[in-house]
């Protein structure tokens, strides 16, 4: 009974977050007035993702990596299959600019469907997370944390990278926080390495999700020193083999990747034209107005008590910590401070309010799989 009163929670939240996210989904779409639509990212994604790379007729490079190529071929495989089943219409002979427009808008919102649902994923993702070492309420807490979170609604029903970039980088947090009770600890770990690779090959700086897996690792004190040596390595390599096959440009077009990838680099460092001049420090602009906007501010102070009272019971949760504010280091250190940028910190911020309600005083399962929680469907 408690298993179908889980399952029931977690679908809920779940669908809290995908119908917030639905009601959104068709706004800026091409139409007969304008042929793009009003995000600027979303038809360079698009040029990529539908006209440029197709897996199905083995065409994987796009010649574009200013961002990871994951989730461009996870919108290429959905696009082309929707196309190729009918769902998605084609073009006549000689189309006029409003029918090119149509077409652009069935892609971007079929493609914004994905990333609706892989933002209403991370939800219950985050919130399973806390839920194993802090209980379901709390977890549930934490995952509503993230359905109802303002800036990452907005973006779910854009065909960007953010997004789905979170959603990986929530998946390697569980599986961080997993390893402390697991019991294939290494299995664990690799898959959480994985995830750290996917979210890498989706915004490259994400990668430091592997972090929150390694510190579980390491204030795991069961395993020998040699043996979480080891096991750190073989996690890295996994998380760049991942990296490797989830973004081949890297060694099938590297002149390329490499170019594009420096680019980025140059371009984050030297400003974006006069956007954030005169913005002050990048460390305290993401805070105000990102991070008080984006997550909103009350959130972002029953985060931070969260975590500051009740984080400590819970050294399961520090290597979400240490790679969130690892994350948020190396983002304020840079001169392009665009709100989206801090969407990887969300899963932290989502824990921090979850642990709000967890149980005074601690509950004996603060070290093991909360009640319910066991039947989780991510590997351990």
């Amino acid at each position: 009974m408690q298993r179908y009163r889980s399952i029931g929670l977690w679908t809920a939240v779940f669908g809290i977050a995908l119908g917030i996210r639905l009601i959104g989904i068709g706004w800026g779409l091409p139409n007969a007035e304008r042929y793009y639509s009003y995000h600027p990212d979303e038809w360079l994604i698009l040029l990529a993702s539908y006209f440029t790379i197709n897996p199905y007729a083995g065409e994987f490079l796009p010649g574009f990596y200013n961002y990871g190529t994951l989730p461009m071929y996870l919108w290429s495989v959905w696009l082309h299959w929707l196309s190729a089943a009918g769902v998605i219409g084609g073009l006549p002979e000689n189309p006029s600019p409003a029918q090119v427009a149509e077409l652009r808008a069935q892609l971007y919102l079929w493609g914004r469907i994905l990333v609706v649902l892989m933002g209403a994923g991370a939800a219950v993702v985050v919130g399973r997370t806390l839920a194993i070492v802090a209980g379901v309420q709390a977890g549930i807490i934490a995952g509503l944390a993230i359905a109802l979170a303002p800036a990452l609604v907005v973006h779910s029903d854009f065909m960007t990278v953010d997004v789905p970039t979170t959603f990986f980088v929530a998946l390697a947090f569980h599986q961080a926080v997993a390893l402390t009770i697991s019991p294939r600890p290494l299995r664990t770990l690799l898959w959480g390495a994985v995830w750290a690779g996917c979210a890498a090959g989706s915004k490259y700086n994400a990668g430091l999700a592997l972090l929150a897996p390694l510190v579980s690792l390491w204030l795991t004190r069961s395993q020998p020193l040699g043996r979480r040596a080891l096991w750190s390595l073989a996690a890295t390599g996994v998380a760049g083999l991942t990296f490797a096959l989830v973004c081949p440009g890297i060694w099938a077009d590297s002149e390329r990747f490499w170019s594009h990838f420096w680019y980025e680099v140059r371009h984050v460092g030297q400003g974006h034209g006069e956007i954030f001049t005169d913005t002050g420090l990048g460390w305290l602009y993401h805070i105000n107005p990102n991070l008080s906007t984006g997550f909103g501010a009350i959130g972002l102070a029953a985060s931070l008590i969260g975590w500051v009272f009740y984080g400590r019971r819970y050294p399961a949760l520090w290597g979400i910590l240490t790679a969130s504010l690892a994350y948020y280091l190396l983002i304020g250190a840079a001169e392009v401070r665009f709100l989206r940028y801090t969407f990887p910190l969300f899963p932290m911020l989502a824990v921090g309010v979850g642990l709000l309600w967890t149980p005074s005083p601690p509950s004996p399962l603060a070290h093991s799989v909360g009640e319910g929680e066991s039947g989780s469907p991510l590997p351990r």
